[in-house]
């Protein structure tokens, strides 16, 4: 055989085992493609601040490009439906019982302290080769001049509650000089965005807004060119709205007067100002996915939109607010959009701490052992895998709606909840969406047995111990 045949035939077998291998490789699961070859999506979550499930709908640019063009989880919850725990848990992946951040009034001050920020969502993808910017309200109470661990770009607002006048940039105290404040974190998230032009790394930008919370106990603020909208909106009134009998629920709620006709107008007019707020977070979406599109990152960036907490205006005669387990304060639609992601709706339970393990699962950056959520990537392809049938609800008590502390299940047919005086409520979400009827009395003993067994699994779980009990059959 000559020296050229010879050649060739190496040549051949060495073909035939590359072959082989890759075939072997794709059997086993291992992308064809290497991760040099394939580059990183880019990550934008968007946060608002205690926005109503409904106000979602009145809001064009998230209905066209984000509702439009990804998977809406319905059943997107909160287990604390309260700012700083909730953000917490978002970052760290866990419940607010493992995280100890219970209220605002402890914040960024023990997060900071307790060694939790040293190890977030943000570290995690800042290790992995992320370019990290976090633009808005980090921790409730951050008003200091550093930057926490993990951020590569710091815009955080410097104030104790939402609508600070001034940003920590990184490091630099600045103002907005009289500027709309989500108006000036648009600013600085569309340039982290365009910023980016040109250089390898992924993105991922925390980008958390005020709207549509109040400012200093009145409305929101919102932008002179909204002045007009929604003057003819009219307040949403659900069965639940300004419930007539009350006589099933616990002392706390049964101790509310109903509605006067003078509420009824501070809540409509509230209603609209909020409306007219979120339109500047609205127009920002839009900005940033503009941004997204010129710098040629919009095809291969993943967009999470969610909100920290939901928000009550009439229901069940509470006037206006959060932290209760009731659905307006629990439950609000997570929305995403990316590569591969359907244009779908969804019911599958999914919680604020799966957003720490979802996002870094995206960016292939291990989530830490301590994660008591789950990544959502195997729902984002359109797949139906086994999933978690109950969520944990919970939330020390509140002096100001006179409620006490609570803990209680989330399924997809029923809501459970002990209150630590003892008082108990029972909804059958499939015959009563409105949470009207309180059907603890007359339940099943056996069933009330199973509940509180699945209650005390979670009230008390860490990590894996948490899946476990999430998946275990519901009643």
């Amino acid at each position: 055989m000559g020296p050229v045949k010879t050649v060739l035939l190496a040549a051949s077998m060495a073909t035939a085992m590359l072959l082989a291998c890759a075939g072997v490789l794709v059997v086993l699961g291992v992308p064809e493609a290497s991760a040099q070859t394939t580059p990183k999506p880019n990550i934008v979550f968007i946060l608002t601040d205690d926005q109503d499930a409904r106000s979602i709908e009145q809001m064009p640019t998230v209905q066209r490009e984000l509702v439009g063009k990804g998977t809406v989880f319905e059943n997107g919850i909160l287990p604390l439906p309260m700012c700083c725990p909730s953000r917490t848990s978002m970052l760290r992946g866990q419940h607010t019982h493992n995280h100890g951040i219970i209220s605002g009034t402890l914040g960024a001050r023990a997060f900071r302290n307790r060694g939790l920020e040293r190890s977030t969502v943000a570290t995690w993808l800042d290790g992995a080769g992320y370019r990290t910017g976090l633009v808005g309200k980090y921790i409730n109470g951050y008003e200091y001049r550093y930057v926490p661990p993990g951020w590569d770009r710091w815009y955080a607002n410097m104030a104790k509650d939402a609508w600070a006048d001034c940003l920590n940039e990184n490091g630099k105290e600045k103002c907005r000089g009289g500027k709309h404040p989500d108006a000036v974190l648009a600013d600085k998230a569309e340039q982290f965005v365009r910023s980016s032009k040109g250089a390898p790394d992924p993105l991922f930008l925390w980008l958390a807004f005020n709207a549509p919370h109040d400012e200093n106990g009145g409305p929101p603020p919102y932008m002179r060119q909204d002045r007009n909208k929604f003057s003819r909106t009219a307040l949403p009134k659900p069965p639940s709205f300004d419930e007539a009998d009350v006589s099933d629920k616990p002392k706390w709620v049964r101790s509310k007067p109903r509605i006067s006709p003078k509420g009824e107008r501070r809540l409509r007019t509230l209603h609209r100002d909020r409306l007219r707020s979120l339109q500047t977070v609205d127009r920002a979406v839009g900005r940033v996915i503009d941004a997204l599109a010129d710098t040629g990152r919009l095809e291969n960036t993943y967009i999470v939109f969610f909100t920290d907490n939901g928000y009550h205006m009439g229901e069940h005669r509470l006037p206006a607010g959060k932290t209760t387990p009731y659905l307006e304060d629990v439950r609000f639609p997570l929305v995403v959009r990316g590569p591969g992601v359907p244009q779908d709706t969804r019911q599958e339970l999914v919680l604020n701490i799966d957003l720490a393990p979802t996002l870094a699962e995206l960016g292939g950056a291990p989530a830490r052992d301590f994660v008591d959520g789950r990544s959502l990537a195997p729902l984002l392809g359109g797949d139906a895998p086994p999933w978690r049938t109950a969520a944990l609800l919970e939330n020390r008590k509140s002096p100001k709606l006179h409620r006490p502390a609570y803990a209680g299940l989330f399924t997809e047919r029923r809501t459970y909840v002990e209150y630590e005086d003892g008082e108990r409520e029972l909804y059958d979400l499939q015959t009563d969406p409105y949470q009207l009827k309180n059907v603890y009395r007359d339940a099943d003993p056996a069933l009330i047995a199973e509940l509180e067994a699945q209650v005390d699994e979670l009230r008390d779980c860490k990590a894996e111990g948490c899946r476990t009990a999430e998946d275990a059959p519901t009643p």
